[in-house]
């Protein structure tokens, strides 16, 4: 259902000779293919909506990003990088903060799945500084999850757990978990629960060496 409702949408934009609406609905053809899997279909939409917004003369940043992320889902790190690079360098060359942190979020994730230790921490401390400048708090706990991941693949679990335990961002994993957030003291219960699940999980992520 909602394959037909982007490509009805993406023939009215064509029908409307509306560019940049074109370029937004390929970019979310990609999306919805490469969350089905079928990623040679999503690549192709996010390939063209770039290269039709270098045509329209307003080149976005966004495409480079979601392939990126189509390369990170597949294990294919490296050339996750090379979008992610490519996206950044355009983010900030368009003053895109929005996308900037994403991609810092996301590659310091990906270094850390490929055990690049210290450029993972580089990127995930520049992301949550910018999340916090933002007061873009919604990526925080993803941030705050790659950093334990990050521990955890060095074999530093205290750090991952203290990571986890983050008093300042407790409500937040409290919520992702699906718990109800207690706002008391730092050691509550269900906050050490939601934080041992969270760390239960990426040891096992860890620990079998799988991506996602």
């Amino acid at each position: 259902q909602a394959m037909k409702y982007f490509e009805e949408s993406h023939s009215q934009f064509i029908e409307m000779g509306d560019k940049q609406k074109i370029i937004g609905s390929m970019n979310n053809m990609g999306n919805l293919h490469n969350d089905l899997q079928l990623y040679e279909q999503a690549l192709k939409y996010y390939s063209e909506s770039y290269q039709l917004s270098q045509q329209s003369g307003k080149v976005y940043a966004d495409p480079l990003n979601n392939i990126g992320n189509l390369y990170f889902k597949q294990g294919n790190y490296q050339r996750a990088v090379e979008y992610y690079l490519r996206a950044l360098a355009l983010a900030r060359e368009q003053n895109d903060q929005l996308v900037v942190l994403n991609v810092l979020s996301s590659m310091g994730e990906v270094y850390a799945r490929a055990g690049q230790f210290k450029n993972a921490q580089a990127y995930l401390d520049s992301a949550l500084y910018m999340s916090g400048q933002m007061q873009a708090y919604i990526f925080e706990p993803s941030i705050l999850k790659s950093m334990a991941l990050n521990y955890s693949k060095q074999g530093k679990m205290k750090e991952a757990y203290e990571t986890l335990m983050n008093p300042g961002k407790r409500a937040e994993y409290d919520q992702q978990s699906g718990v109800e957030p207690v706002a008391s003291a730092d050691t509550s219960i269900t906050s050490i629960t939601s934080a041992l699940r969270m760390l239960a999980c990426i040891y096992c992520h860890t620990a079998h060496g799988t991506a996602g």
